[in-house]
C-alpha cells in the first residue's frame, strides 16, 4: 500500500467521525426545536412564555400570584373573598415588590391591590415602594403604579411623592413616562402652594435663590432679584428649545412657565419661541396659561408662521371650538389671518361642516355669534373682548383693519348659517344661548333671509292650536321682540339694507286672529306694540285692525293705545 493511499484512509475516517459528531452535536441541538415544530401555534407561545417566565427574578412567586391575582380581579367574586385573597396576594409578594412594579404583566397585580382601597395593605405597598417613585415615575410600566398611589393613598403618602418629585421637577417634565405622572399631580392633586414651588424649579433652584415665600409670578421673582433676571430667563429659554421637539408639551405645567418666559422676554426671544412653538399651538390652547402664550405668540408672528399654523389646525378646528378656552385663540385666528382663502379653506369650512355640534356648545355658540358679530358686546362676553384687544396693537397682527376682516367674515358665513338657522330653528330655540344665534344671523347676514321668516311664522301657525304654545316659550318671545325691535332700528333709522324686514313676512302670514291672542298676555303684548313701532305701513294697520273692541288692558296694550292715538 503506498503511501499516499494510506493518508487517504485515514482522512475518510476523520471525516466520517466527525460528521458523526456533528450530527448527534446537531440532533441534541434541534431536540427542543423539533418538538416545537411538532406544536401548533398557541402551544408554542405558550411555551415561550413558560420559558420566559422561568428566568425571570421571582418566578415562583409571579407563578404563585398570577392565579389568585386572576380570581381576585374577576367581578363575580364577592367582596369577603376578594379581601381574603388580596391579604395573601399581599404576604406573597412581600420583599418582591419592588422588583414586580417594572413588569408589565404584575404591575398590574400591584395596582389591583391598591384599587382594592385595603388601608393596610396600601400602606405595606407604599413602605416598600417610596424610596422609588421618581425611578417609577420614568418607567413605562411603574408609572402607573405611581398614578394609583396619588389616588387612593392618603396626604401624607401623596406628601412624600411632592417631596421625592422636588429637585427632579424639570426632568421629570420632559421626560416621555414621567411627564404623564407629573399632570397629574398638577393638575388634580397639587394646591397652589405646590404647584407655585413646582413652577420655581425651573428658573430658581439651579441658582441658589430658593426663599420659603416664592413669589406666585416670574415677574415678581425678577422684581425682587432683577441682578438674576438675564440667567434666569437663558435658563428658561434652554429648557423650552430642549422641550420644543418632544411630545410632553400639553402639560399644563409648561403652559405656566411659557406664559410667564413671554411675559418677561423681549421681542426678539418670542419670535424664537414663535419659530418653535408655532405650530404646536393646538397642545397649548386647551388650558388657560397656554392659550394666553399661544395668543402672544399668534400676535407677533408672520405671515408664513401663520400659514405653519394653519395647516397644524386641519381637522381640530371643531375640538377647537368646543373647549373653554381654544374657542378664544379660533376668533383670534379670524382677526389676525390675512389670507381670505386659507382661513375659508382651513377653518371655516369645518366650521361649516360640523355646525350642529358647535352650536350645541357653550363655547361654540360664541364663535358662531362672533362670526356675524365681531366684538359686539351685546353677543360677545366683555372678558374675551378685552383678551382679544390686547393683540389691536402689536407688530404683525393684521394688514386689514378690524371692520374689513368683520364684513369678510360675515360674507364668507352668511349662507351657511342662513340655511342652518332656517332647518334648525325648533332646535336652536331649545335654550337661551342658542336662541341668541338666530337674531345674530338675521340682524347681519347678506343674503335672502325670507326663508328663515317664514320658518319662524310656520312655527307660529303650527302652535296656533295650542293658545298658550308661543305664550310660555319665552325663547320664541324673546326672538320676535329681538327682531321686531332690529326692523324698528332699520326702517326708523333709514338704513338701507336689501332684505325684506321681518314685519312684512310676519302680518303676511299670521292671521289677524292668531295674532288678537297675542294682546290678552302682558308678555305678548310688547310684540304687537314692537310690531306697531317698526312703521311699516302693512304692520301698522294690522296692528289698529287687532285694537277694535279689544279691551286687553295691560301695560303694552296702554302703551300702544298712546302711541296710536298720538300719531
Amino acid at each position: 500500500m503506498s503511501e499516499d493511499s494510506g493518508n487517504d484512509e485515514m482522512l475518510d475516517l476523520k471525516k466520517n467521525s466527525f460528521e458523526e459528531n456533528e450530527k448527534v452535536q446537531l440532533t441534541r441541538h434541534n431536540k427542543g426545536e423539533i418538538q416545537a415544530l411538532k406544536m401548533n401555534r398557541n402551544e408554542r407561545r405558550k411555551q415561550l412564555r413558560q420559558k420566559k417566565l422561568l428566568q425571570k427574578p421571582y418566578h415562583e412567586v409571579i407563578i404563585k400570584a398570577k392565579p389568585i391575582w386572576e380570581k381576585l380581579r374577576r367581578h363575580d367574586t364577592p367582596i369577603e373573598e376578594k379581601k381574603r385573597l388580596a391579604v395573601d396576594l399581599n404576604c406573597l409578594l412581600q420583599g418582591s415588590v419592588k422588583s414586580l412594579a417594572y413588569a408589565h404583566d404584575t404591575v398590574r397585580i400591584i395596582q389591583g391591590l391598591f384599587s382594592m382601597k385595603m388601608k393596610d395593605i396600601s400602606a405595606s405597598l407604599f413602605d416598600q415602594l417610596k424610596d422609588d417613585v421618581v425611578a417609577m415615575a420614568k418607567s413605562k410600566y411603574a408609572r402607573h403604579i405611581v398614578m394609583k398611589m396619588l389616588k387612593y393613598g392618603n396626604t401624607s403618602q401623596r406628601k412624600h411623592i411632592i417631596s421625592s418629585f422636588y429637585g427632579h421637577i424639570p426632568e421629570l417634565a420632559c421626560h416621555t413616562y414621567a411627564a404623564d405622572v407629573l399632570q397629574e399631580l398638577y393638575i388634580t392633586y397639587a394646591k397652589s402652594k405646590t404647584r407655585n414651588d413646582m413652577i420655581s424649579e425651573f428658573y430658581l433652584s439651579k441658582y441658589k435663590l430658593i426663599k420659603d415665600n416664592v413669589p406666585s409670578d416670574l415677574s415678581k421673582v425678577i422684581e425682587e432679584n432683577p441682578s438674576a433676571k438675564e440667567v434666569i430667563l437663558k435658563n428658561i429659554r434652554e429648557y423650552l428649545l430642549s422641550i420644543a421637539d418632544k411630545p410632553v408639551l400639553q402639560n399644563p405645567m409648561l403652559h405656566r412657565l411659557l406664559r410667564m418666559y413671554l411675559q418677561n422676554c423681549t421681542d426678539n426671544e418670542k419670535t424664537e419661541m414663535v419659530d418653535c412653538f408655532i405650530d404646536r399651538a393646538i397642545e397649548l390652547v386647551h388650558t388657560n396659561d397656554g392659550c394666553n402664550a399661544a395668543l402672544d405668540l399668534l400676535w407677533v408672528s408672520t405671515v408664513k408662521d401663520r400659514r405653519k399654523l394653519l395647516k397644524s389646525m386641519k381637522m381640530h378646528v371643531t375640538k377647537m371650538c368646543l373647549q373653554a378656552y381654544s374657542y378664544i385663540f379660533v376668533l383670534a385666528i379670524l382677526e389676525c389671518v390675512d389670507d381670505k382663502v386659507a382661513l375659508e379653506k382651513i377653518v371655516l369650512k369645518e366650521i361649516f361642516s360640523n355646525l350642529e355640534s358647535i352650536s350645541e356648545s357653550k363655547t361654540g355658540i360664541k364663535v358662531l355669534l362672533y362670526l356675524m358679530m365681531s366684538r359686539d358686546r351685546r353677543y360677545i362676553p366683555k372678558g374675551v373682548i378685552d383678551i382679544l384687544e390686547k393683540g389691536d396693537n402689536k407688530q404683525h397682527r393684521c394688514k386689514k383693519s378690524l371692520p374689513v376682516k368683520a364684513e369678510e367674515i360675515v360674507n364668507l358665513s352668511s349662507e351657511p348659517l342662513l340655511n342652518f338657522v332656517t332647518d334648525h330653528l325648533q332646535a336652536l330655540l331649545s335654550s337661551g344661548s342658542t336662541t341668541l344665534l338666530i337674531p345674530a344671523v338675521l340682524e347681519k347676514a347678506v343674503g335672502n333671509k325670507r326663508p328663515a321668516y317664514e320658518a319662524i311664522c310656520n312655527l307660529l301657525n303650527q302652535s296656533c292650536t295650542d293658545r298658550h304654545a308661543v305664550l310660555q316659550n319665552l325663547h320664541l318671545q324673546f326672538l320676535l321682540n329681538k327682531l321686531l325691535i332690529n326692523d324698528r332700528r332699520l326702517l326708523g333709522g333709514g338704513v338701507k339694507s336689501n332684505s325684506i324686514p321681518f314685519a312684512q313676512v310676519f302680518v303676511e302670514l299670521l292671521t289677524v286672529d292668531h295674532l288678537r291672542e297675542y294682546c290678552k298676555e302682558k308678555n305678548t303684548a310688547f310684540i304687537i306694540l314692537h310690531l306697531y313701532e317698526t312703521g311699516l305701513p302693512a304692520a301698522k294697520s294690522t296692528v289698529k285692525a287687532l285694537l277694535k273692541n279689544n279691551k286687553s288692558k295691560n301695560d303694552a296694550m296702554e302703551i300702544l293705545r298712546r302711541k296710536i292715538h298720538s300719531d
